[in-house]
């Protein structure tokens, strides 16, 4: 009986896409909710982002090297997250490049769409209300970031390589939560695997308040510089503030009278100036966080989350992001106005 397919054929497929509307904005890119349209009315919800039409439009040699290191940012985060296939990370679908433009760059990365809102978000929600997110919901949040980095950091390709992709990026902006209380790593656009080549002294991105000391100051990085990172968003989860980087590890007791001896210790360790005293294996991380929230047997899941998630956005549906002017106007005024990362 002969096969349909084998090994090597090539297949072109054409396929439709439908805007929805914008979702976010950033100084070079811009994210799309879309539909994907395929044979008898299959149809996908997607987030689709693409450079800005002011610079799709422009000569590819006339643009400058910060738009060439976002274009290379784009390409770069579609071919390496490409495979990562992971419950807490925005997949990527495909990179392809838009019909219309005769010049300039006109590639797109169709990933993953995540209906819900950035951590960015809910942590701004309790600074407008007032209070501090529960200790419980943070730590688990935390944990669930954990487990990404930590399948990012041994990730292995086909050949069995260990890639060793380190996000370089953990921030609120980076982290979604869907309406189902799914937590989601997103935007690898500036991660690295560890054998890329490094040159010291390279351009800096990232943002500075979440970054490692050794990354901030433009040396060699590896995972436990995400560690760092995961350590900082566990600590402004909880203190609804940034440590103060003059003093690492920062003294946490004295801003929350509910924390545990075990959360502590954590916050401590991850937040180590010296990269030799934080935790030497993300799995390690991600079992403490998982012991704080289940030492008794029980504790939060994604349906606790998602829970809590419909009470601090009332407003929030299943088909729209936000509904009432009141959820609007804290969004729109936060750091990150939507429930996609803006740094796209």
């Amino acid at each position: 009986m002969s096969e349909l397919f084998s090994p090597g054929d090539k297949i072109t497929q054409n396929f439709d896409m439908t805007i929805v509307e914008k979702i976010a904005e950033g100084g070079m890119g811009e994210v799309y909710e879309a539909i994907l349209h395929g044979a008898s009315g299959f149809e996908k919800r997607i987030a689709l982002k693409v450079v800005r039409a002011d610079f799709a439009s422009k000569d590819i040699h006339d643009t400058s090297a910060r738009e060439l290191d976002f274009l290379t940012r784009l390409v770069n985060e579609a071919k390496l997250v490409s495979n990562l296939i992971h419950t807490h990370i925005v997949q990527i679908y495909l990179l392809g490049t838009l019909q219309g433009f005769s010049s300039g760059f006109n590639g797109f990365v169709a990933m993953e769409y995540v209906h819900g809102v950035s951590l960015r978000n809910l942590i701004d929600k309790h600074l407008f209300n007032g209070k501090k997110i529960p200790v419980d919901i943070a730590v688990y949040i935390a944990s669930r970031i954990a487990r990404a980095l930590e399948y990012a950091h041994k990730f292995k390709d086909r050949s069995g390589r260990t890639l060793g992709i380190v996000h370089r990026d953990v921030s609120p902006t980076n982290v979604l939560i869907s309406l189902d209380g799914v937590v989601k790593l997103s935007d690898f656009g500036i991660a690295k695997a560890v054998n890329q080549d490094f040159f010291p002294g390279e351009y800096i991105v990232g943002k500075r308040r979440y970054m490692a000391p050794e990354q901030a100051a433009a040396g060699e990085v590896d995972f436990r510089a995400d560690i760092f990172s995961l350590g900082i968003l566990l600590y402004e989860m909880l203190c609804n503030s940034l440590p103060d980087r003059s003093i690492l590890p920062p003294p946490i007791s004295n801003l929350r009278d509910d924390l545990p001896n075990s959360v502590e210790f954590i916050i401590e360790k991850t937040l180590q100036l010296n990269p030799a005293m934080r935790y030497s294996d993300t799995s390690d991380l991600a079992v403490d966080l998982e012991k704080v929230i289940y030492e008794k047997g029980y504790g939060p899941t994604f349906v606790t989350l998602s829970e809590y998630l419909r009470q601090a956005f009332p407003a929030m549906d299943e088909t729209q992001m936000i509904n009432s002017n009141e959820e609007k106007t804290i969004l729109f005024n936060s750091l990150t106005p939507n429930p996609f990362s803006k740094n796209v």
